[in-house]
């Protein structure tokens, strides 16, 4: 069993645990063969294809990526819920890049009666170049109820 978070333990600025990942050829081409199980050859997973066009070699999904950003919400504990997550795509990853996945608390608050937890999110290369960003909106369970 993981950890268990509570509404009144979580505080602005309080960083979520990071997640690095890679995604390799092979997790890409078992992603698309999911996702889209009739597609071919595509820039997410011919090389050859990718560079006619336009890439400089094959393309991680957005949708793959997006996920990755997903589970930092998702594995900072067991009781919340991931209410809502909006992404914004500004640069390309290719295979193989290592990337690390990060978020921060950036408010929180009672939405009629819920708790809500806002959080920023993103991934990061090496070098500090942020390709996804994006936040998240996190019902966190009251330890009492008010």
């Amino acid at each position: 069993m993981g950890k268990t978070l509570f509404f009144e333990d979580v505080n602005l600025g309080d960083a979520l645990p990071s997640l690095v990942r890679q995604a390799s050829n092979d997790t890409v081409k078992a992603f698309v063969k999911v996702w889209t199980p009739d597609r071919g050859g595509s820039r997410f997973t011919d090389e050859g294809q990718a560079k006619r066009d336009g890439f400089p070699g094959p393309i991680v999904p957005g949708i793959l990526s997006m996920s990755y950003l997903s589970q930092v919400v998702l594995t900072w504990a067991d009781n919340i819920e991931l209410e809502k997550l909006d992404v914004i795509y500004r640069g390309l990853i290719l295979h193989g890049e290592r990337l690390t996945c990060r978020g921060v608390v950036t408010d929180k608050g009672l939405d009629g009666g819920r708790p809500l937890v806002h959080v920023d999110l993103f991934m990061e290369r090496d070098g500090g170049e942020r390709p996804l960003t994006g936040s998240a909106r996190v019902l966190v369970p009251q330890r009492l109820a008010h």
